[in-house]
């Protein structure tokens, strides 16, 4: 082969090989979302002049160079991904040219990857490089609506439906959600107010500041009710990865509530959330089963 001839073979690996890459395997580990590793590289100079852009070879453009540089496409995978879908270990920094260093990766496979180790193989700077992949069990439930209000007489049971969707990759079981702390509109401030009213005419007085604190916490401590428990009405619900269901919700009323207030709680299960607006309907005894509320988003 002439040296003409050779002298565009080289260029062209140069444009394919923009660095190198001085791990055996890449270690992933994560969240199928967010899989990370680092890598030693060393990055090789650019190759200033060599690119082209009246061309059909994409690796002889400066955006394909880039592209390889920041960018390692899936060659296969024993993850049960679908092998025609194009997938990326993606570099996170870009090291200067002729320099070399530690370099974060991220790769993501789909939310629903059960746990467990994959191996793969990437296709990086032009050569395949082994990976093995540790996926962690992630526990990740949604509620719709984001937020609703109920009415029921103190004591009641409320059940309301709600969408329960598992974007995890394991199962999650749908039964004690948890608990509402309950706080009376604008509870804080009234007490304030109370308080402010029982100091009025005793500035720079002796005991005016006991008074303030002392009236404060007794407005709050008025104002208290116990613990509202929300569970899933009809036994645990087993919601697969991936899966979602409407699930009848149990909101279990405390009896101290007073009728004609309203109060404000959030409902917290695992990374999901529930702004809860409870209307509290007259001072009736406890009716055990009633079903009511109105669900707004």
């Amino acid at each position: 082969m002439s040296e003409a001839a050779a002298e565009p073979a080289e260029a062209l690996d140069a444009l394919r090989r923009p660095m190198a890459v001085h791990d055996d395997v890449i270690r992933l580990r994560g969240r199928p979302g967010d899989l990370a590793g680092v890598l030693s590289v060393t990055r090789a100079p650019e190759p200033i002049g060599q690119f082209r852009a009246a061309t059909r070879n994409f690796h002889e453009t400066r955006v394909g160079y880039l592209h390889r540089l920041n960018h390692a496409q899936m060659l296969t995978s024993s993850a049960p991904v679908d092998q025609d879908v194009p997938r990326h270990l993606v570099f996170s920094n870009r090291l200067a040219p002729g320099s070399s260093g530690k370099v974060p990766v991220r790769f993501s496979l789909p939310d629903t990857t059960p746990p467990g180790r994959y191996r793969a193989v990437f296709d990086v700077a032009g050569e395949p490089r082994e990976a093995e992949i540790e996926v962690l069990p992630d526990e990740r439930a949604e509620i719709r609506p984001g937020s609703i209000t109920i009415a029921g007489v103190p004591g009641d049971i409320v059940t309301q439906e709600l969408l329960l969707v598992n974007h995890g990759n394991v199962p999650i079981v749908i039964d004690v959600l948890g608990m509402l702390v309950l706080q009376e509109e604008n509870q804080t401030c009234l007490g304030l107010q109370e308080a402010m009213a029982m100091v009025q005419g005793m500035e720079g007085t002796e005991g005016a500041h006991r008074v303030f604190l002392d009236t404060l916490a007794s407005s709050i401590a008025a104002r208290r009710t116990d613990f509202a428990r929300v569970r899933a009405e009809s036994g645990p619900v087993i919601l697969a990865a991936g899966d979602a269901e409407m699930v009848p919700v149990a909101f279990h009323l405390p009896t101290n509530m007073r009728g004609g207030r309203r109060y404000d709680a959030e409902l917290q299960f695992g990374a999901a959330s529930l702004q809860v607006r409870i209307l509290a309907l007259g001072t009736g005894a406890k009716r055990q089963g009633r079903r009511g509320g109105i669900l707004t988003d």
